[in-house]
């Protein structure tokens, strides 16, 4: 597989120059006082292209050589006949649907029941935290891994993280075999994957970055289409700080949504547009000023 660029030549050297000035100055210091998990996007002078400028900590972003999201090229695929089929319990969990301003996000339950992943790739047991779903502006191009350079209209990313050998995800997602992401490609079609519209009940309400509503009782194995055929490849979370802690798993099968929920992720893109783009300028004010003081002293 090759991985995905963030970002172009040319923009990688105008980071470099800014690199250099912030190493030649002696500090890697991250301004005080800002939320950072406010402070980045999916695009703009706050995107993928400038995570590990904005801030220092999230250097992982620039500078790391196994990042993900990738492009799946099928001529670059090894087969290996030792992978066996990766399993996930099959019980009932419940859970929160939030709107983070980033995507639409579902939590399980801290006092639900867990469910495990195990198998396939995994050398550990897994414990199932949330689900992201990735979706964009237009029907096809939502997904974050492409496939042969193409991009679907979602994804859904369902994560776990090592509870064998730590408390929790924060612990885990910087750690070595921390997490395990199984990337669910979402296509378009006449009929939704039925866990998949069990997970979505209640969408509707959280149209704005911040809402949550209590989620319908998930299986969250149904979502699974196959779990015996599939690709996997160790990569990196697709937010900051990047940390390349994370197994990936690609089921060959996609899921399917309807167009009339693309066209509802579509008005909510446009709401957390809107407020993400106030929160980058009110941002791109406090990390100058923050900057021009310590230049200064």
């Amino acid at each position: 597989m090759s991985l995905s660029r963030r970002f172009q030549q040319g923009e990688r050297g105008a980071i470099d120059s800014v690199m250099g000035r912030q190493k030649r100055r002696g500090s890697s210091s991250s301004p005080p006082g800002i939320n950072w998990s406010q402070w980045w996007t999916y695009d703009g002078i706050s995107g993928p292209r400038f995570w590990g400028v904005i801030n220092p900590a999230w250097g992982m972003c620039r500078e790391g050589r196994r990042q993900s999201p990738i492009n799946v090229d099928p001529k670059t695929l090894l087969f290996d006949p030792n992978l066996t089929p990766f399993t996930l319990d099959k019980v009932t969990v419940a859970g929160e649907l939030i709107n983070t301003g980033h995507s639409v996000e579902w939590r399980a339950a801290r006092d639900s029941v867990m469910v495990n992943i195990t198998g396939g790739p995994l050398s550990y047991v897994y414990t199932v935290t949330h689900a992201r779903l990735h979706f964009g502006e237009r029907d096809q191009q939502g997904s974050e891994h492409l496939l042969d350079n193409r991009a679907f209209p979602a994804e859904l990313q369902l994560y776990g993280y090592n509870s064998q050998l730590y408390r929790n995800f924060s612990q885990a997602s910087g750690q070595v075999y921390g997490v395990v992401g199984i990337a669910l490609l979402v296509q378009l079609g006449e009929r939704m994957t039925p866990e998949f519209r069990v997970l979505l009940e209640g969408v509707d309400s959280i149209t704005y970055g911040g809402s949550s509503v209590a989620a319908a009782s998930l299986v969250v194995s149904g979502l699974l289409p196959s779990t015996e055929h599939y690709l996997t490849y160790e990569g990196s979370l697709t937010e900051p700080a990047c940390h390349e802690t994370v197994t990936w798993i690609i089921p060959n099968k996609p899921l399917y949504i309807n167009v009339a929920m693309t066209g509802l992720f579509s008005e909510f893109q446009s709401i957390n547009e809107l407020l993400l783009f106030k929160m980058g300028w009110a941002f791109f004010d406090e990390w100058a000023e923050w900057e021009m003081r310590r230049v200064l002293r």
